[in-house]
């Protein structure tokens, strides 16, 4: 999907969330997100909550709790490394390690290295649609 599209794609769905929530009883509606900027002045959400970006040592220690135990490591694969050169959110950090969980998983259990790792860590940036 073009970033264009996925654009058009989200204006549609924001369209929609807000149509029903205008005819729904006031509620105070939370909503943690990194970019707020689909919110504009007339949003029906009462509140944010912002959470910031983890530092580098957050996200090691969110890195080592979300891969999976199950999953060995590769020797080049460096957390502190990792963490200090990628700013990303906890919620990256999951999809990215759920990605390359499966990645190891389809190629009979070999362990992580950094290769994938760094894959799926663009993978992440692309979705996002971060320049990489």
């Amino acid at each position: 999907m073009s970033a264009i599209n996925l654009q058009t794609s989200l204006r549609y769905l924001r369209a929609i969330i807000v149509a029903r929530l205008k005819d729904a009883p006031p509620a105070e509606l939370e909503r943690s997100v990194n970019d707020t900027a689909w919110l504009d002045d007339g949003s029906p959400f009462q509140s944010i909550i912002h959470f910031p970006m983890p530092g580098a040592a957050e996200r090691e220690a969110i890195w080592r709790k979300t891969m999976p135990p199950q999953i060995s490591l590769a020797d080049d694969v460096d957390w502190p490394a990792v963490a200090a050169s990628h700013e990303v959110s906890g919620a990256n950090i999951l999809n990215i390690c759920h990605h390359c969980a499966l990645q190891v998983l389809a190629n009979d259990g070999r362990a992580l290295d950094s290769a994938t790792l760094e894959a799926g860590i663009m993978r992440e940036y692309v979705k996002e649609g971060r320049v990489v």
